[in-house]
């Protein structure tokens, strides 16, 4: 659901005979990042006739005019990312006349980092059987399965967040049994963890926050101490980060490597049965595949098991 980011209060204001009360300007993130809606207060003008909407990539000056109508909120829709955006509004009445614009206001639309690797559902009852974690697209609600093979389903609904929130983690990162939820703001760069036990919330917390251009991109035990870690990557330099967790707490972080941009983390698991999971990456451009052999922050070795066609994914 949209999260009211801004809030304008503005006085009466007049222009050619026309007076508008303009009692807020709300702008939030909609249906996607890349999508903003302003919404308003109406006017109680009794001669108002509509509204107009301007948008702008500088202060003051709009490129983008919208006729709204009678309509109190409007959507601009697949607007690049990474800019700053200026809004404002007018009311005009059935004599042509407008007011004087509402307060500027200005929102940026974060750039949105894509993790390659969709969280796995996993044991979230601690029964030794893979659970399913579901999220209404619409409302942000936020559900559970709880799977016993093909005889049945329990479930429930676990809460409600707003859309900006996306889950990019499932895995146990307190050590106990069960699996965790570990999800990220793309507006903000927060971190939330939820720490689990069926269809219970047991503990919530903010582990920490990273700019937007950090993406998670894989969990999993990295030191071998039966808590699962995050992967970062830097969507823009290639820099990666591991965060080693206890809880909804960072014991430590590091950074392994810079990663060229051909490459790409395709999952964190244990391949040398060490006990501690290890980072596998794809190059998009070739097919090679690389493993990074972990201990915790530090990488042990590099090794390159082979390459297959770009026409195969690891799945």
């Amino acid at each position: 659901m949209p999260r009211p980011i801004t809030y304008l209060g503005l006085p009466t204001r007049q222009t050619a005979g026309l007076a508008c009360l303009f009692f807020g300007l709300f702008a939030s993130p909609a249906f996607s990042a890349s999508s903003i809606q302003l919404t308003w207060i109406a006017s109680p003008e009794p001669d108002l006739m509509g509204y107009y909407v301007y948008m702008g990539t500088s202060q003051g000056s709009y490129h983008i005019t919208k006729n709204v109508g009678l309509n109190t909120s409007y959507i601009f829709q697949n607007l690049p990312e990474g800019l700053t955006y200026y809004f404002t509004i007018t009311a005009y009445d059935h004599s042509g006349n407008i007011s004087a614009p509402a307060e500027e206001m200005g929102i940026t639309v974060p750039i949105r980092t894509t993790n390659p690797n969709p969280p796995k559902n996993q044991d979230l009852n601690g029964d030794g059987k893979a659970d399913l974690v579901l999220r209404n697209t619409k409302t942000g609600e936020v559900a559970v399965w709880l799977l016993s093979g093909t005889s049945g389903v329990t479930s429930g609904i676990l809460g409600q967040l707003p859309m900006e929130w996306a889950l990019r983690g499932v895995g146990d990162v307190n050590g106990d049994g069960v699996a965790d939820l570990v999800w990220r703001n793309d507006m903000s760069g927060a971190v939330a963890v939820w720490l689990m036990n069926g269809l219970t919330i047991t503990a919530t917390g903010f582990p920490g926050n990273a700019p937007t251009d950090w993406g998670i991109q894989g969990i999993g035990d990295l030191d071998g101490d039966g808590r699962a870690d995050l992967v970062w990557r830097n969507r823009t330099d290639g820099n990666t980060a591991i965060w080693l967790m206890n809880g909804t707490a960072i014991d430590s972080s590091g950074f392994p490597a810079t990663v060229p941009a051909t490459w790409q983390m395709a999952g964190a698991h244990d391949v040398n049965g060490d006990g501690k999971a290890d980072v596998i990456w794809r190059n998009n451009s070739n097919g090679a595949v690389a493993v990074w052999v972990m201990n915790g922050v530090i990488i042990t070795f590099t090794t390159f098991p082979g390459a297959a066609s770009t026409d195969w994914e690891i799945q």
